[in-house]
């Protein structure tokens, strides 16, 4: 299971981050790491806001006797923060602490709107997934979806308007249906206004399908890109790679992906980032992180990735904004992080080692 957040976020030359519990920001032109928090308390998956200068993060506010968490947003330049979301509500404060923060991490996410005005979060650490829409300054969040929706993986569109958003059968509570029998329905994509936050079908998923990843909106606004997994793919370790279009035209396939499989797409939908597991997971590595782009969608490996015992955070390589690297951060439990960057069109990935002890 991935976590609902990348715990690594570029913006423009800006990558922000999370390892070890604490916030971090590299300059990619000065090479220079800088530490936003420390304490005891973990926070975690950071976003940053459109103008690169704010982030919205987690903040774990206290441990015991139940975990309570905040969404927190933080001037990269200053520090100056502030609790939009003081106390989130969610499956972690019925759990035991170990347990909870890892429901936490797993489970929650957030992005701004590209206005920077609103913030967009989404728990799917419960029985059934929330989306949530609150002012960037505080106040009281406003829910997306109806409370009967099982909804995840929030995007907003380039314009700021519309949030596309996954849509599952809701999950019954114990007791209430036959043990082990699936949700009745399919996975479907919808989009919201998200001023009015009414939303309408965008695709229903063929039957036997699921989705492999979270959707994503190109540049255009026209298309959202998505990660299927069909009736046999799990037999041929394929997933497929799709446009649908947001208004009139047909659903692409662009191409099939192989292997048990982490994909994203890139803004311009030109560009396929994928990371591929093996099937023999007692290796000495984690599967490759590759990528691929159109009009020909050949394969360029970027880089092995290391097998780590209990990474925290769970290693996610992400593509930067305008395409040209890959990311990821490497933080095994007895080792020390390191930020690995790889050009995506020619040269060799770097490693940098993250510093620690450093203040915000």
């Amino acid at each position: 299971m991935f976590p609902a957040a990348a715990p690594l976020v570029p913006a423009g030359r800006q990558i922000a981050f999370d390892a070890g519990g604490s916030l971090y920001r590299f300059d990619m032109d000065t090479r220079q790491f800088r530490q936003l928090t420390r304490g005891p308390l973990p926070a975690f998956s950071p976003a940053w806001s459109p103008d690169g200068r704010r982030l919205v993060y987690f903040q774990i506010t206290r441990i015991s006797p139940t975990l309570r968490v905040a969404m927190m947003t933080m001037d990269a330049h200053t520090g100056r923060r502030q609790a939009v979301v003081p106390h989130l509500r969610g499956a972690w404060e019925e759990e035991q602490p170990r347990d909870a923060l890892g429901s936490a991490r797993m489970g929650l996410s957030a992005s701004w709107s590209p206005t920077g005005k609103t913030i967009v979060y989404a728990n799917v650490a419960g029985r059934n997934g929330a989306i949530w829409l609150v002012d960037a300054a505080g106040g009281e969040p406003k829910r997306l979806a109806p409370e009967t929706e099982n909804v995840s993986f929030p995007n907003w569109s380039p314009d700021g308007r519309r949030l596309v958003y996954l849509a599952a059968p809701p999950v019954a509570e114990e007791g209430a249906e036959e043990e082990g029998a699936p949700p009745e329905g399919r996975e479907t994509l919808r989009v919201a206004d998200a001023a009015t936050r009414s939303s309408r079908l965008l695709f229903a998923l063929p039957p036997g399908f699921e989705i492999a990843a979270p959707p994503r909106w190109t540049n255009d606004g026209r298309t959202v890109g998505v990660s299927l997994k069909g009736p046999g793919d799990n037999e041929s370790g394929m997933q497929q790679a799709w446009l649908i279009p947001v208004g009139w035209g047909k659903v692409r396939k662009l191409v099939d992906i192989p292997g048990e499989t982490w994909f994203t797409f890139s803004r311009s939908g030109r560009t396929v980032l994928y990371w591929t597991h093996p099937d023999d997971s007692a290796g000495e590595t984690e599967g490759v992180v590759a990528c691929m782009s159109a009009p020909t969608w050949r394969r360029r490996v970027l880089f092995t990735m290391p097998k780590l015992r209990d990474p925290d955070p769970s290693p996610v390589p992400v593509l930067s904004p305008d395409g040209s690297c890959v990311a990821v951060v490497l933080a095994p439990e007895d080792g020390p992080a390191r930020l690995r960057i790889a050009p995506v069109a020619s040269g060799r990935p770097r490693d940098y080692l993250v510093p620690t002890g450093d203040g915000a």
